[in-house]
């Protein structure tokens, strides 16, 4: 019998999916990106969204101003990443 040692891979950003906020018309309701994990990559954890304004504040929900935005994810340890 041999014994294997396999290092869980890193996740990169290859394999997520990312849909910006479908209508960008100024109406003051939140304008909420999507992020999904692809078809077919499977083990990976929760995703939770976070929007940076144009200074890298973190903002503490979908942005609702007009405005240039960053997002980033965390994304916590599944399966298999």
């Amino acid at each position: 019998m041999n014994l294997k040692v396999v290092k869980n891979p890193t996740v990169t950003i290859d394999k997520f999916d990312f849909t910006p906020p479908g209508d960008p018309i100024y109406d003051r309701k939140p304008k909420e990106a999507k992020v999904t994990v692809k078809e077919g990559v499977n083990g990976v954890g929760e995703i939770t969204i976070k929007y940076y304004d144009s200074t890298d504040n973190l903002l503490e929900s979908p942005p609702t101003d007009v405005g240039e935005y960053t997002v980033e994810i965390d994304v916590t340890e599944g399966t298999s990443y």
